[in-house]
């Protein structure tokens, strides 16, 4: 053996081959030539979701594995950086107004089965009437973690409905949780979590709430880590599995996985230190040997700098720990993303589309970002705002699109709670309290827990519905009447949705229970 050890997660599509590839890697005698000849370690058996076990391999051995026709994928995620699905941007109105009082405008917007507000930013008039709170319904934020203490997470006697609870303990799974884990430095998780269960901004205003601060979102002041994502997927399917009170159990992810890509030189790269030239790649079945970010092949990303740009990353080790919730019973909203970039399914003309780079796998810019749902019921979240075309309303510019993004709800100037100590030194005093804060933030990360929040409500009145209930109501509900140019390919136009779903969130609420739901018992 020669070269340095690292983690690697291995993926297998199913029990039986973990099982297979365990015996080899286990063994100083493999049979396969793509086994190192060596016993391998083990490092996490990741019981709660069997399909990814981490070992230690080196670099060759891992390119090696790779070509095992029994293995889905080999990685390294610590390698592959993480970001938030969000950008800094008492009424219902998507003005840019953050002080005093102003509402989540999605609230008014998604109990109509029209657009409601017309070319208008405007509060057009009437009330967010509710008879469904999520009661009863856990809600688990996946972010940069929570302010706990802020009054939007009391219920109505006062109390905090945020769970603090130690993952570990709760669900079965060895680890330790830090001292002071809830809080939050960065602002983020607790703007999503004000957005699915906030008392005045959300939706599921009495839903027990849950919180995970993962490694990699925490404020750079942040003096507690959070959780690596292994940990977190196993701790949520431990808990969601142990529990005996029959709550069921909704996710949001409003992160991904991410390269990024610099036009200065055209190179790739996972932390701006280390770099990748680009090489060429394939668009549409046909190979070329291209190395600039071409637009008219769908190379458009978001731009963070003059140079920089963010491309999805898909980790198929992560996307398997999807998978396993949703065939637990969980309902998991993920945010789309926001770099404008098309989303195709495994069987369209963009699926396949890839760039290669000196020393990376093929990145495939078409296939969405992980946390990603796959074919599997679940919800991909798209963005809609403040833009429209022909009086139309439509998908936000930077919002991905096309087959893969299932439903499209509020995301621009959204409202929500915001921790007092966060990234942005421009928060604003909560209009209810001013001793905490309030913010605007837009993005798919807060077009997410719009949908997440109004699933908890669906489940408050159908507790016993799977996953692929939800979907089929919420996408059946949804509404068609975003702008759409008809095309798959017009990269140039931001606010199109590249041949997919026409779908905007719809709840039909208005002082009664939604259409077709049973009375709660």
């Amino acid at each position: 053996m020669s070269g340095e050890l690292r983690e690697y997660t291995v993926t297998a599509p199913d029990m039986d081959t973990t099982d297979s590839i365990w015996e080899d890697l286990l063994t100083d005698s493999p049979t396969p030539e793509t086994i190192p000849d060596r016993p391998v370690d083990v490092i996490n058996e990741r019981t709660n979701n069997p399909r990814n076990t981490v070992y230690l391999l080196t670099d060759e051995e891992a390119e090696a594995l790779r070509d095992d026709p029994r293995v889905e994928s080999v990685e390294d995620v610590s390698r592959i950086p993480i970001r938030k699905r969000a950008f800094l941007d008492g009424n219902f109105n998507k003005l840019t107004t953050e002080t005093g009082e102003k509402q989540n405008w999605g609230l008014l917007r998604h109990i109509s089965a029209t657009n409601n507000f017309g070319t208008s930013n405007n509060d057009p008039g009437g009330t967010y009437d509710y008879v469904l709170d999520g009661t009863g319904v856990d809600v688990v934020i996946v972010d940069s973690g929570i302010q706990a203490d802020h009054p939007e997470f009391e219920d109505a006697a006062g109390t905090s409905r945020v769970q603090q609870i130690d993952w570990y303990t709760e669900s079965g799974v060895s680890g330790s949780m830090p001292s002071g884990f809830y809080v939050d430095y960065d602002g983020h998780g607790t703007h999503v979590a004000g957005t699915v269960a906030g008392k005045t901004f959300g939706w599921a205003k009495n839903a027990n709430i849950y919180v995970i601060k993962l490694a990699g979102l925490e404020g750079p002041s942040d003096p507690v880590p959070g959780m690596s994502a292994a940990d977190a997927f196993d701790c949520i399917v431990g808990w969601h599995n142990n529990k005996t009170n029959g709550n069921p159990t909704v996710v949001v992810n409003s992160w991904s996985y991410v390269v990024y890509w610099d036009e200065a030189t055209d190179r790739l790269t996972y932390d701006q230190s280390t770099y990748y030239p680009v090489t060429g790649g394939s668009y549409r079945g046909t190979p070329h040997t291209d190395t600039t970010k071409d637009p008219a092949k769908g190379l458009t990303g978001q731009q963070v700098n003059a140079t920089l740009f963010v491309f999805n990353q898909r980790v198929s080790s992560v996307d398997a720990d999807i998978n396993t919730m949703i065939n637990s019973g969980i309902v998991v909203c993920n945010a789309a993303g926001n770099g404008g970039l098309k989303q195709d399914t495994p069987s369209g003309s963009d699926y396949n589309n890839y760039v290669t780079a000196t020393g990376l796998p093929d990145l495939y810019y078409h296939r969405g970002c992980s946390p990603n749902v796959g074919t599997n019921p679940g919800f991909e979240v798209g963005a809609i705002g403040t833009n429209f075309i022909s009086n139309v309303e439509a998908k936000s510019v930077y919002s991905d699109a096309g087959p893969a993004v299932t439903i499209y709800a509020a995301g621009d100037r959204i409202m929500s709670a915001m921790s007092v100590t966060n990234i942005d030194a421009t928060s604003y005093a909560y209009y209810l309290d001013n001793g905490y804060n309030q913010q605007l933030l837009s993005g798919t990360s807060m077009a997410a827990p719009q949908v997440a929040g109004m699933c908890a409500l669906l489940l408050q009145a159908h507790r016993d519905w799977t996953p692929s209930q939800v979907f089929n109501w919420m996408t059946g509900k949804a509404t068609t009447i975003m702008h759409t140019t008809g095309l798959d390919n017009d990269y140039a136009t931001t606010n199109s949705v590249y041949g997919g779903p026409n779908k905007i969130a719809y709840m039909p609420m208005s002082g009664q229970r939604p259409f077709g739901l049973n009375e709660v018992a």
